[in-house]
């Protein structure tokens, strides 16, 4: 028989393929005797699989007797102009050498490992096998690129058997890639393999640790095909769970209504349901910023002039004046005494200075210690501390509705298939976000925006696809304003998500110019507008300037040190002279100059005659600059679930549907045709807090 390793396939290079061989075209797989009389394969088309950066990738292999004839990626959640680069190159070479051993793409790695590993699962019936060396105890090294850079880590082997994964370094994100750097090597050692799942909610961040744990057992000599199976999971036992209070989804609205459930009675019993690995959502990607009037901040800095009559007018009128103004009324009013309970009762720590962002006429907006993920794991502790029960890797399916029409409970499944269903004495409260990620809903009532479609990328946790939406109007519910879909305006083009380098614009001095190197709008305008206005623009493309004075001022050395590193790398960001910045991006850097040299006269004269820029209209100083590229994201569906004062949905006709509620960014009605940037959190805490009273009260 001829040798399958001279193509160089053997099996023992499998990386971490976890598909299944489709049945090829025509015939089985052949036995041995077969393959030796009529060639290397059989003929015919092979599918196969791997789990690539943005998750599984699957290939379509086609062969002749004795040739690889063709290799095509037939799905895949690959970054585009990122990991796509290997997936419009990598098919072509492997069926041109006839062999799955090629080089990576530079620049995208992971994914390129993911169409070899794909191929090779694919090509695994022919694989012959070898016998391989034994792995020999002792501790190897590995790494990879993590989301936000370099991630390296050590892996012990004795017996052949992986006994410990340790970190060494990292610059993932605290509290969200930093939850995949505990949980993933734990699923590796259990199950002693790298074709476990990705931590949900930290997919990025997980990948990496499955990448460099390959690394370092690659370079051990490993035989991978080992380490590489995928664990089948026992289907789990269904289970009936019974309680007062039953709230779906466990971001910000959910777990605050969790809190505020228990503070009113410790003896009532809430269940919390959230499909994730981690709870969150939106909330922990956020910054957690809280708008409020009249915070001690501002009595600090000497801001005495705001009131809850100014932000009320300053949310309406962002919203165009579309929102319910009993609705608004509520968060004008409770913004200041919410944030002063998550203060002292709940225990998030506010930084000692704010930020003014656009559409408020003052800066009110606060800010939790260490943003959205350590405003959220406070939330999860005091929950958990005060007895409310958290149910993790579990998705709500259904509604549960009694004869009279009234929310009595929800079915679920958990990851590992087990049916759950959870009655509700008291009622549901729903809490799964908007619809941000689900790019069939956002395209369906989508009439602000050109397109929404999968181009568009989003900034949402991969959690907010309108579960909540779905299971209410199935129950009756009405909805309102789910055409009013909020685009972010400056996101990183290579992973769809905001710069945190774009504080820099937000709370100091920063321009945003085109491709032709011209300035184009309000920096401070709100975010549909500058959205708006960057659509408009060629290729819809557009670069952010900031100076070396605010680069400094607001320290983004220090603070995002691995983001700039990574942006660097993935070419995102530039930093230089104007010269050498607009080299970078072929930006006229003589037009760049005028513009910068015109703002500058504009600042001068004390008028942005051209965009009406007020806020922080300070002259663009001297270099190194920093530069960056963007474009827009979906951050925020502002439609949702109608809802009256007391948090109850109501149906068609206007009335309140027995035992249903609903807070947070399933909910309408609020943020009318727009959403002020840091007015989402108070949403969601103070609406979570008035779900749970009435729900308890059985308004």
């Amino acid at each position: 028989m001829k040798k399958f390793a001279a193509l160089m396939l053997s099996s023992a290079l499998l990386l971490t393929a976890c598909g299944t061989k489709a049945a090829p075209e025509t015939t089985a797989a052949p036995t041995a005797a077969e393959t030796e009389a009529e060639g290397l394969y059989t003929p015919g088309t092979y599918e196969g699989s791997a789990e690539g950066f943005g998750g599984t990738l699957t290939v379509s292999v086609t062969l002749s007797a004795d040739k690889i004839e063709n290799v095509e990626v037939v799905s895949h959640s690959e970054t585009d102009g990122i990991g796509t680069k290997a997936i419009e190159a990598l098919p072509a070479l492997i069926a041109e050498k006839n062999s799955a051993d090629v080089d990576a793409v530079g620049g995208a790695t992971m994914t390129s490992k993911a169409i070899i590993a794909a191929v090779k699962d694919a090509m695994k019936d022919f694989a012959e096998e070898t016998e391989t060396a034994v792995l020999a105890d002792g501790t190897y090294a590995g790494e990879a690129t993590g989301y936000q850079g370099p991630l390296k880590l050590e892996v012990t082997v004795a017996d052949e058997k992986i006994t410990e994964i340790k970190v060494t370094e990292n610059v993932e994100t605290v509290g969200i890639g930093t939850k995949a750097l505990d949980a993933v090597p734990q699923r590796i050692i259990e199950h002693q393999s790298v074709a476990v799942d990705a931590l949900s909610g930290a997919t990025a961040s997980s990948k990496a640790v499955l990448a460099a744990v390959t690394n370092a057992l690659e370079t051990a000599g490993a035989d991978m095909a080992k380490y590489s199976v995928k664990p089948v999971v026992e289907k789990g036992e269904d289970q009936v769970v019974d309680a007062d209070i039953v709230i779906v989804g466990a971001g910000g609205a959910g777990l605050t209504a969790a809190i505020e459930a228990k503070v009113q009675s410790e003896d009532i019993t809430v269940a919390v349901i959230e499909k994730m690995d981690i709870t969150g959502g939106n909330t922990r990607m956020s910054g957690g910023e809280f708008a409020a009037p009249g915070n001690w901040v501002q009595l600090e800095e000497g801001i005495t002039d705001d009131s809850v009559e100014k932000y009320y007018n300053d949310i309406l009128k962002g919203g165009y004046n579309l929102g319910n103004p009993d609705l608004v009324r509520i968060i004008a009013e409770n913004a200041l005494p919410t944030a002063e309970w998550l203060k002292d009762f709940v225990g998030i720590k506010f930084r000692d200075h704010q930020s003014w962002y656009g559409g408020h006429e003052v800066a009110r907006t606060l800010w939790p210690e260490g943003d959205g993920p350590a405003y959220v794991d406070t939330l999860e502790a005091k929950a958990r501390e005060l007895g409310a029960d958290i149910y993790l890797q579990t998705e709500a399916t259904d509604l549960i509705l009694d004869n009279a029409g009234r929310a009595v409970g929800v079915t679920a499944v958990r990851k590992d298939g087990a049916n759950f269903t959870f009655n509700a004495k008291n009622g549901v409260i729903i809490t799964t976000g908007g619809f941000g990620r689900n790019v069939e809903m956002r395209q369906k009532y989508n009439t602000m925006w050109p397109t929404l479609d999968e181009s568009i990328p989003s900034t949402n946790s991969p959690a907010i696809t309108g579960d909540g939406i779905r299971m209410a109007l199935e129950a009756g519910a009405n909805t309102v304003g789910m055409e009013n879909i909020q685009l972010y305006p400056v996101n990183n083009p290579a992973t769809g998500n905001y710069y945190y380098i774009d504080y820099a614009r937000l709370n100091s001095t920063a321009l945003l110019v085109n491709k032709e190197g011209k300035r184009f709008v309000n920096e401070k305008g709100t975010r549909d507008v500058i959205s708006d206005a960057t659509l408009k623009q060629t290729d819809s493309m557009v670069y952010e300037i900031i100076d070396a004075g605010v680069v400094a001022e607001q320290k983004l050395y220090e603070d995002y040190a691995a983001e700039i590193e990574q942006c660097q790398k993935t070419g995102v960001l530039a930093i230089g002279t104007l010269d050498e910045v607009c080299a970078h991006f072929d930006v006229p850097v003589d037009v760049v100059k005028e513009t910068i040299e015109h703002y500058n006269s504009l600042v001068e004269s004390g008028e942005d005659t051209d965009f009406g820029r007020t806020d922080n209209f300070n002259k663009i100083g001297e270099g190194p600059y920093f530069m960056f590229s963007s474009v827009v994201s979906v951050h925020h569906t502002m439609g949702g679930l109608e809802i009256d004062t007391e948090a109850r949905v109501l149906n068609t006709e206007g009335n309140p549907i027995p035992g249903l509620y609903a807070a947070g960014e399933v909910t309408g009605g609020i943020h009318g045709g727009n959403r002020l940037g840091s007015v989402a959190v108070p949403d969601t805490a103070i609406f979570g807090r008035v779900a749970a009273r009435s729900c308890i009260e059985g308004k």
